[in-house]
């Protein structure tokens, strides 16, 4: 990043971290058990609200944590 690129934080709650099997929504409960081991960190973002009127998803390939550019 350069000195005039300015890096947004975004809340990701990790639903689903890489290597899992297990998917829990926002409440903790037990959502879905998949067949394959998730290859990614998935989650939502519950700053935003998708057209599904659900927190809109995020993914991640390495950490938790990643900085969206705006």
């Amino acid at each position: 990043m350069d000195k005039n690129t300015t890096a947004h934080l975004l809340e990701v709650i990790i639903e689903v971290p890489r290597g899992s099997f297990l998917k829990r929504g926002s409440s903790g409960k037990l959502d879905f058990i998949s067949p394959l081991p998730c290859s990614f960190n998935y989650g939502s973002i519950p700053a935003y609200i998708d057209l599904d009127v659900d927190f809109l998803d995020g993914s991640s390939w390495s950490s938790p944590s990643f900085a969206i550019k705006g």
